[in-house]
């Protein structure tokens, strides 16, 4: 009698048990790089928002970047202060973004390297379909690392990573900063000020407005006497 498996029931087995891991390593390493894309679209998030963080804090500093070097202490630049409450609010926002994708990052590192060893005892278990007792031991070394990944992330909790002692003190950075720009140029000087900035930003969008109209009105010529 030669080697081999002869029964019907048996061959059934073995096909159907060699299938089971060719699926399963097929759909895993297909699904694996969209875990890794997550992972990196976190990363990018998290540098984005470490990019914003380090804004300076000082109005002094951003109104000298804004003219130049030719700033000063008495006389207030309007736009240069809108700028500077703008920065220090997306500040306080990039704070906690940045927390809370810190989290979405360990998180999906964590499913990552978990669904890594899965698809690896897979293919092992695959590579040694024949071998019930490796087979079984890879198989089983899969199950318990795709099962450990959600337990392991539900135990990481948001709330850990979210602190708000850093926003809260960019927020009062941000009324020092103020109070300091209204008593170095009075409230009258400074409500003027801001008065004219919102003047100037109004009279520059009705000429771009009437840029465009004027436009249109010209293209609209132009189709009528095409037509």
């Amino acid at each position: 009698a030669g080697f081999g498996v002869f029964q019907d029931r048996s061959r059934s087995l073995l096909a159907s048990r060699r299938s089971y891991f060719i699926v399963l390593t097929v759909f895993g390493s297909i699904l694996l790089p969209f875990t890794y894309l997550d992972l990196l679209g976190a990363l990018r998030e998290k540098h984005r928002a470490d990019q914003v963080v380090f804004y300076p804090d000082s109005y002094q500093l951003l109104q000298c970047h804004l003219t130049d070097g030719a700033c000063s202490t008495s006389d207030i630049n309007p736009t240069a202060y809108v700028l500077y409450t703008y920065t220090m609010f997306r500040k306080m926002w990039a704070l906690i973004w940045r927390q809370a994708v810190q989290f979405e990052v360990y998180k999906t590192f964590v499913l990552a390297v978990f669904q890594t060893l899965a698809v690896i005892c897979a293919w092992f278990a695959l590579r040694n379909w024949c071998q019930f007792g490796i087979s079984r031991r890879f198989c089983h070394i899969g199950w318990i690392c795709l099962q450990l990944a959600p337990i392991l992330t539900s135990l990481i909790i948001a709330r850990d990573f979210v602190h708000w002692e850093e926003p809260t003190s960019t927020y009062n950075t941000w009324v020092v900063q103020s109070m300091e720009v209204v008593s170095a140029n009075n409230v009258e000087n400074f409500c003027s000020g801001m008065q004219n900035s919102v003047n100037e930003t109004i009279a520059t969008v009705a000429e771009q407005i009437e840029v465009v109209c004027n436009f249109t009105e010209s293209a609209s010529s132009l189709a009528d006497f095409a037509g």
